[in-house]
């Protein structure tokens, strides 16, 4: 009896150990949400992996609640702290509201992945273009007032004229456009808005020779509003790094030890790099976000999730129409090399109403669309 009580006792132990370390990790997520990654980057993987610690720590309450219930009080604790960052994780119901107001209008946030499903700054030796035709399609049988969209690539086509069919196809011939970055030839690698009100003024925001956001100033009626379309940074894993990462998921053994370290320590690297770029351009925009004379829309691929600085910094002062009208989990990235985050997000000023958020899965890129409706 004396033998079976001390080893219950030495599970017990293991398993608030486990649970100790658990909890410490959500921690760790929920001060990534308020540290800059350019100044600590490693609590950044804290907070991509919040939704695992999270369940880790809720299976916990679940056997302590069963076995040992006052152990159970201490991740209840923890995971009711950090509530809030739940809901924008997951929403239980979202708004169903067949009608819309009048003054509604339609805003549609979408990464194309250059039309193409595929990463390449080229079409010269493209000779399917299906994929192009099905995206251009899909918008067209989706008709909404702004189009804020990423990677469109375009080169094919003179520049004007494919700009100005594109705006026509979409009923918005209002458009405004930067490249990524400077090109010698006429062709279009960039970040879009296409607006069915008339754009009075636009610009761009750059990060070391890179455009990564654009605005545009709409007229709707007699009011003024400053739309937002970002691309923040990407990782950028080349396909030798997702066959490294697709090989350790369901062949592991297949590594030996110096190899398991050397390709982890790589992947490792560019995400580190990566949260560090985007703490440094999340910064430089919520800093031009700050001189707005009009009330925001802010639209795009932050390549970042929920529970991050990058979020908390350009979702300081406007609403998530996700958070407002969404529902489920809300995963916006359909890629197969990395999990299934919320990572593209329309947010708005506080003054407007959100009626309807609209996650559409269709397959045509890396990236699910997502639109709303706001008055």
């Amino acid at each position: 009896m004396g033998e079976r009580k001390r080893k219950i006792g030495f599970i017990t132990v293991l398993l608030l150990l486990v649970n100790s370390f658990l909890w410490l990790l959500l921690l760790f997520a929920y001060l990534s949400y308020y540290v800059n990654p350019s100044d600590v980057s490693y609590l950044a993987f804290a907070g991509i992996a919040y939704p695992y610690i999270l369940l880790a720590n809720l299976i916990f309450v679940i056997y302590w609640v069963i076995f040992r219930f006052k152990f159970a009080l201490v991740p209840l604790f923890f995971i009711l702290i950090g509530w809030n960052h739940i809901e924008r994780l997951y929403q239980f119901s979202g708004s169903d509201d067949e009608a819309l107001s009048p003054d509604s209008f339609s805003v549609m946030s979408y990464n194309m992945q250059n039309f193409l499903k595929i990463n390449t700054a080229s079409t010269k030796y493209i000779t399917d273009f299906t994929n192009q035709e099905n995206i251009i399609s899909f918008l067209q049988n989706n008709k909404t007032d702004i189009y804020c969209l990423q990677e469109m690539l375009n080169d094919r086509l003179d520049e004007a004229d494919f700009l100005k069919e594109m705006g026509n196809l979409l009923g918005c011939p209002y458009y405004h456009y930067k490249n990524y970055y400077i090109r010698k030839t006429k062709t279009i690698d960039a970040i879009a808005i296409f607006s069915k009100y008339r754009i009075i003024s636009s610009g761009d925001i750059q990060y070391d020779k890179k455009s990564i956001a654009i605005y545009a100033d709409v007229i709707k009626n007699t009011d003024t509003i400053r739309i937002y379309n970002l691309h923040l940074a990407s990782i950028h894993f080349k396909q030798e790094d997702i066959d490294f990462w697709k090989e350790i998921q369901n062949n592991q053994e297949k590594y030996d030890q110096e190899a398991l370290k050397s390709g982890s320590l790589k992947l490792f690297g560019k995400m580190n790099a990566a949260y560090i770029k985007r703490g440094f351009q999340v910064d430089l925009i919520t800093e031009h976000m700050d001189e707005s004379p009009h009330p925001i829309i802010l639209c795009g691929d932050f390549n970042d999730t929920p529970l991050s600085y990058t979020y908390r910094k350009l979702a300081n002062s406007l609403q998530d129409t996700f958070v407002e009208a969404g529902k489920g989990f809300g995963s916006t990235y359909a890629g197969e090399h990395l999990p299934n985050y919320r990572i593209d997000f329309i947010l708005c000023d506080p003054e407007f109403k959100v009626e309807r958020y609209t996650r559409h899965e269709v397959s045509f890129s890396d990236h699910f669309p997502i639109s709303c409706s706001i008055y």
